[in-house]
């Protein structure tokens, strides 16, 4: 038994470099694709900020659009 009723930490498994990789969602696509013409518009937008107008913006497209 621990002191203070911690757990054990558990030790993780190592991660297969190999592995194939998830696929892209919706948004991932949505915000490659507009980030450039975000950055047109206003150049002096920091990474946060761009990350704010995408969000903005993915919530303006319908939903058959998301879907695409």
């Amino acid at each position: 038994m621990t002191d203070g009723g911690e757990k054990p930490a558990k030790k993780r498994a190592k991660k297969d470099p190999n592995a194939p990789k998830r696929a892209n969602t919706s948004f991932i696509l949505f915000s490659k694709e507009y980030r450039n013409k975000v950055l047109e518009e206003d150049p002096s937008l920091s990474v946060v900020d761009v990350s704010k107008k995408l969000g903005v913006l993915w919530k303006e497209v319908s939903s058959e659009e998301k879907k695409v």
